[in-house]
């Protein structure tokens, strides 16, 4: 399959967050890969901004620090801090999450990602998400299906997704499209669902380290114009 840094294909279900804006689809997620190198570290930085509106300014930059256990299971260290217009950036959560590889049906890999979040100003959260992967050529094709639930007392299970598509153009540059939704809960499944979708480029620098650049936009209303992405990984 497609050879991504362990850190670029681990991370957090963006589904809640202390700040409700700084839960946007896509703040500070990606679509995780299903596939996991035995013995590989991963890092990634990932910065994402929304722009324009009401929420425009607000951000979140997260780290991530993961390693292959087996060939199979891979853990992940998370944390993001966030900033809000006229504050100042103040740490928002960490986690910890395991991705557990199933096996291949047909041309598609398959992977189930747990993880709890320590939501430290907030109830904290558990996910569970079912990865797809799939490579033909020089496309491939990745997307998470996530059931998240907020521990505070009587919360639905809430549902999304996140889809990235990208092509590899050279040795050292692929482009893609990037989609991330909310799906509703089951208190309301499918009703006032955000969307945000958009291009992204991801350049090659040497064996080891990428570089991520990417713009979303909402496809449904929302109180920003849309977001942009920028991320900076590497993997040992």
């Amino acid at each position: 399959m497609t050879n991504r840094p362990l850190a670029l294909t681990l991370s957090l279900a963006a589904l809640f967050g202390a700040v409700p804006a700084l839960a946007a689809p896509g703040l500070g997620g990606a679509a995780s890969g299903a596939n996991v190198e035995e013995g590989e570290i991963g890092v990634l930085a990932r910065w994402d901004r929304l722009v324009g509106d009401d929420l425009g300014g607000e951000d979140v930059l997260r780290g991530e620090l993961g390693y292959g256990v087996t060939d199979r299971f891979g853990v992940t260290l998370a944390a993001d801090f966030v900033r809000v217009p006229g504050e100042g950036r103040d740490a928002d959560a960490v986690a910890i999450e395991g991705v557990y590889e199933l096996g291949t049906l047909g041309s598609v890999d398959l992977a189930m990602k747990a993880e709890y979040v320590a939501v430290l100003h907030g109830a904290d959260a558990t996910a569970l998400s079912l990865l797809l992967e799939h490579e033909s050529g020089p496309v491939a094709v990745l997307v998470d299906f996530v059931a998240a639930k907020d521990l505070a007392g009587g919360e639905p299970v809430a549902f999304g997704y996140a889809v990235l598509a990208d092509y590899s153009a050279s040795d050292n540059l692929r482009l893609g499209f990037e989609a991330f939704g909310d799906l509703g809960s089951t208190g309301d499944f499918l009703v006032d669902d955000a969307h945000f979708a958009g291009p992204a480029a991801t350049l090659a620098v040497g064996d080891s380290l990428e570089a991520t650049l990417g713009f979303l936009i909402p496809l449904s209303e929302y109180e920003a114009d849309g977001m942009v992405r920028v991320s900076l990984g590497a993997a040992f």
